[in-house]
């Protein structure tokens, strides 16, 4: 019998009530000593409560935890609740860092220097077999700095798999680190899991390609495209219908897919500037190539069959970050497409996840850390 590595546990309960369920659900299946704890928790919870009666009850070497609007466990979308992931692998090292840069807001510089400075620290003596980072965002408006310090200090070698927020679903949003329960950056650094990220899209292009002759990189935001004021590409392709879609700020429901070193990523236009710029979610840069997506219900659904097939009686852990992006456009089908992705795995994948504005990935071409909004990314830990 293979050894048990995962257990998971979730509970809808008010309070201390939900921490102790909780931990009583991942003693039942390691009733002695814990590793890991990755908890995700709604804003309906003191994140203070969940570090303290998780550390009493498990005492755990180490607990992490990231909040969210909604989770995700096996086939439900949660509102409210906790949900926790015991990682008790006895070949699996992990630890984690918390930083709080001191101009969290204002100074770029400031942001990648702090953030660059602990990873690569305590990345020292990891190595790079089966190596693994999670970095975890709670809020910054633009995650420009914060990313290019993850892509610098993480390098080529290990898988990147986390996900950040540019606005604040509660007070703040939380992440927990051991003790340190605030809002700030969270990494998650480790080895010895086998992790292979797998992303559903589901989104196809749609009219003329198109290439982005100007842009702010490191404001994220597109200035022209094909010579002309990077909206345009928006009104050409709505016609009539594109001041009602301005009006009432519809970009997110048609991002751009960007080609990038033979990989699609999905950049989401969240705003527009009076100059006709597009303010968006993702990697820009001049001269990379596009088009406008949508998504395609039943190429969402062979997309999944295409990607998720394999692990059909496999055991393991699925990791979900899904984007609240996403379920805004797929509405009612948001909560289909979990029960589908949840169908194709089967019983023996355990199942759990949250939502962010945009997830971070080792994009599987070039490598890199990179970012996005609209597709789901999942990692299939083993």
């Amino acid at each position: 019998m293979t050894q048990q590595k995962f257990a998971t546990a979730l509970s809808e309960k008010d309070g201390e009530d939900a921490l102790k369920e909780i931990s009583l659900r991942i003693k039942a299946t390691f009733p002695k000593s814990i590793k890991y704890i990755l908890v995700f928790f709604t804003p309906h919870y003191q994140t203070s409560t969940i570090a303290k009666v998780i550390n009493f009850t498990l005492k755990p070497q180490s607990i992490m935890g990231i909040q969210s609007p909604f989770l995700i466990y096996e086939d439900r979308v949660i509102e409210k609740g906790v949900v926790a992931c015991c990682i008790n692998d006895p070949y699996t090292e992990m630890k984690s860092i918390f930083v709080k840069p001191k101009q969290l807001m204002d100074d770029s510089s400031a942001v990648q220097e702090d953030i660059e400075a602990s990873l690569r620290s305590a990345l020292k003596g990891l190595g790079a077999k089966r190596s693994f980072s999670l970095p975890f965002l709670s809020y910054e408006k633009n995650p420009y700095a914060s990313i290019n310090a993850i892509k610098l200090s993480t390098g080529k070698t290990m898988t990147v798999f986390g996900a950040g927020f540019m606005k604040r679903y509660g007070d703040k949003n939380y992440v927990i680190s051991g003790d340190t329960a605030s809002e700030g950056f969270l990494g998650i650094l480790g080895k010895g899991l086998e992790i292979q990220l797998l992303k559903i899209g589901g989104f196809l292009p749609v009219g003329k390609p198109f290439i982005i002759t100007r842009a702010v990189t490191e404001r994220n935001i597109i200035m022209e495209i094909n010579g002309e004021p990077a909206i345009n590409i928006y009104k050409h392709y709505l016609g009539s219908k594109f001041d009602a879609f301005k009006k009432n700020y519809l970009f997110p429901l048609y991002p751009l897919g960007i080609r990038n070193n033979g990989s699609l990523i999905l950049i989401t236009v969240t705003n527009y500037l009076e100059d006709g710029s597009l303010v968006c979610v993702g990697d820009v840069k001049e001269n990379q190539k596009g088009h406008i997506m949508v998504l395609h219900h039943a190429s969402l659904i062979e997309t999944i069959k295409e990607k998720l097939g394999f692990l059909e009686g496999q055991e393991g852990l699925l990791i979900i970050i899904d984007s609240l992006a996403r379920k805004r456009i797929l509405k009612d089908v948001a909560l289909e497409e979990i029960k589908f992705i949840k169908k194709t795995v089967g019983d023996k994948f355990k199942m759990i996840g949250t939502y962010s504005d945009y997830s971070v990935f080792s994009d599987e071409n070039t490598r890199e850390a990179e970012w996005e909004a609209a597709n789901i990314l999942m990692a299939a830990v083993k």
